[in-house]
């Protein structure tokens, strides 16, 4: 997920900042090397690890900009989520487009993986964001509804192709 980068980036924008606060939600092999990581760089205390959660929408709404430069995604199923909440999305360029959901809500940057050659795009990309500020949810909700990640519209398409079968066989 490139948690060395998020933070190596949230630490340069906590020095024009000292107010903000990056929360990262769920848990893996990496987190104590992430702890270490964010003490090394001085913003431990603005850094919240949540571990495993089951609130996530309720983690969502108390979000100003949701920031992804993940190396390599399947789909990014966080990201359909933070869209659905209605904010504002800094994405990598590896983020499959099938992901990109409210176009208003996104920007994506380049993810260089070795170095921070383009960590100036990616300051500047969250600094838009904050500006943009968020959609208002029931709007972002209706966007999503009206996709593929709605789970009627699959329960229907599902459906839909028994009953196909069913009729031919």
């Amino acid at each position: 997920k490139n948690h060395d980068f998020l933070i190596r980036l949230f630490a340069v924008l906590v020095k024009n900042d000292p107010t903000l606060m990056l929360m990262l939600v769920g848990d893996g092999p990496l987190r104590e090397q992430m702890i270490d990581l964010a003490k090394q760089l001085g913003v431990a205390k603005n850094i919240i690890f949540t571990g495993m959660r089951g609130d996530v929408p309720d983690l969502l709404s108390a979000m100003d900009v949701f920031v992804f430069p993940s190396l390599f995604e399947g789909l990014g199923l966080a990201l359909i989520e933070a869209q659905a909440a209605g904010i504002p999305c800094v994405i990598a360029d590896t983020i499959p487009p099938e992901a990109l959901q409210i176009p208003e809500l996104m920007q994506t940057v380049p993810l260089v993986e070795r170095g921070d050659s383009n960590l100036e795009q990616w300051i500047d990309a969250v600094g838009n964001a904050l500006q943009r500020g968020k959609m208002e949810q029931g709007r972002a909700l209706a966007v999503i509804e009206k996709t593929d990640f709605n789970i009627d519209n699959n329960a229907k398409a599902i459906l839909s192709i028994y009953e196909g079968a069913r009729a031919d066989g």
